[in-house]
Formats: structure tokens, sequence, C-alpha cells
């Protein structure tokens, strides 16, 4: 498990911490932006099957 953010966001939120506090709270920052990496996986996942559906519906529908 990787623990090192790797989007600007969350580098700029852990900078945001004074010193004491980024090692302590360094875990949280990383899992919070594995979530919404994952979150955004499963949105473009969804959104992909949805275009697929749509298609194939709609070339359904003009072959009948």
């Amino acid at each position: 498990m990787r623990n090192e953010l790797v989007t600007a966001f969350w580098q700029k939120a852990a900078r945001s911490l004074p010193a004491p506090y980024r090692e302590r709270y360094q875990s949280h920052f990383v899992r919070a932006e594995q979530w919404e990496l994952a979150f955004g996986e499963v949105a473009d996942l969804v959104s992909r099957a949805k275009s697929r559906l749509a298609r194939s519906v709609s070339s359904r529908a003009h072959s009948a």
C-alpha cells in the first residue's frame, strides 16, 4: 500500500497542516485520496456502461 499522495489537491491539503500534524495525519489524507480515486473509477465505469447500453438499445430500435 502506498503512503504518498499523487493528486495535487491532497498534496496541497496535507501541506496546509502545521508540521507537527502532517506525519500524524498523512495516512488519513492517503486513504481519503484512495477513496476519491476509487469513486472516480466507479463513476467512469458506470458512465461507460450507460453509454454502451444506450447505444445497444438505440441500435436495436433502428434495426427493428
